[in-house]
């Protein structure tokens, strides 16, 4: 027969045993993350998604496509034409549910010239000025989209504007909206380009 001792022992044991085991399950481990470095500037993005980079033998003033990337398999969307190349909007023909495909591109921009962007918006840890628009569906729509996330910057130092349009479905369009906007504040600048990529 136990005694009320040794019952007590083995309750105080399993409560403290079953705190921690609570405690232990709470706790949130950080989302991994992966980095894109190019055209100038760095910036981190979810370790799940899919990259796929792109050089563009553009030239000044062109929007110049350099990564797309998704939670889905990636299709390459530009292709030769007569005078040069041709890209699809998005890197992949239909959103999937729970979807995100982000394309960015490169504009590079003479010295007499800067873009003046009036919405108080910044990015990034240089505190870039820009522009950020969200509109559902607009023109994401055509892959299947339920929203389309759009964001312009300018960096002097690197002569360069950059333009970045992201598809969204949902049903969590709050989830993947704030991934987009973790990948906008990580932007870093790097070094100047010399050349067009």
């Amino acid at each position: 027969m136990r005694s009320r001792h040794g019952l007590a022992v083995v309750l105080s044991v399993a409560l403290v045993l079953g705190g921690c085991k609570a405690k232990h399950s709470t706790t949130r481990t950080q989302p991994t993350l992966k980095s894109f470095s190019g055209w100038g500037l760095t910036f981190d993005y979810p370790g799940s998604w899919h990259a796929m980079t792109f050089r563009y033998p553009g030239k000044a003033g062109d929007a110049m496509p350099f990564v797309w990337l998704s939670n889905q398999e990636l299709r390459q969307p530009c292709h030769r034409t007569s005078d040069g190349y041709g890209c699809d909007a998005v890197a992949v023909r239909k959103l999937e549910r729970g979807g995100v495909v982000v394309g960015w591109r490169g504009v590079l921009v003479p010295t007499s010239v800067s873009p003046a962007f009036r919405d108080g918006v910044t990015f990034g840890r240089d505190a870039l000025p820009g522009t950020e628009t969200i509109t559902r569906p607009a023109w994401c729509r055509t892959v299947a989209g339920d929203a389309t996330a759009e964001a312009a910057f300018y960096s002097s130092v690197l002569r360069t504007s950059f333009l970045v349009n992201a598809c969204l479905r949902g049903p969590d369009l709050a989830r993947s909206e704030a991934q987009v906007h973790a990948m906008l504040a990580s932007v870093r600048l790097t070094s100047p380009p010399a050349t067009l990529r």
